[in-house]
């Protein structure tokens, strides 16, 4: 099912601004960027990875950061979820990005899930 904790994703209004940043005021290194879909950032000390999603409509902006976990094969994990009672978007992908899907805890907070597959292992 879960393999392992994958990332933290923060909403941003500019991901260009986002992205400097992160890089500038905390130290992050852009591992990919792919404007206007997403950018990923790994921390070299803190080993965190933190990934911008683009939201120009403030939606999601100031709500809080969402966790990721990784999953080998998302449509068995999907399936495992959903057999829980718990309801899970239907797994997309946007740009080049691995496919993902979110569902939500018992409060209602969103948490997403990415395949992990080997030809974007950079990500991690």
């Amino acid at each position: 099912m879960l393999k392992r904790f994958s990332h933290v994703m923060i909403y941003a209004t500019d991901l260009e601004r986002a992205m400097e940043w992160y890089v500038e005021a905390l130290g992050f290194k852009v591992n990919y960027a792919s404007a206007p879909y997403y950018a990923s950032m790994q921390h070299p000390t803190l080993q965190l990875r933190v990934d911008l999603h683009p939201d120009p409509k403030k939606e999601n902006v100031g709500r809080g950061a969402m966790l990721y976990f990784s999953a080998d094969d998302l449509d068995k994990t999907v399936a495992d979820l959903r057999s829980r009672g718990i309801q899970v978007s239907d797994p997309r992908s946007r740009g080049d990005s691995p496919r993902f899907t979110e569902f939500a805890d018992s409060e209602g907070n969103p948490i997403g899930l990415y395949e992990d597959k080997p030809d974007h292992s950079k990500l991690a």
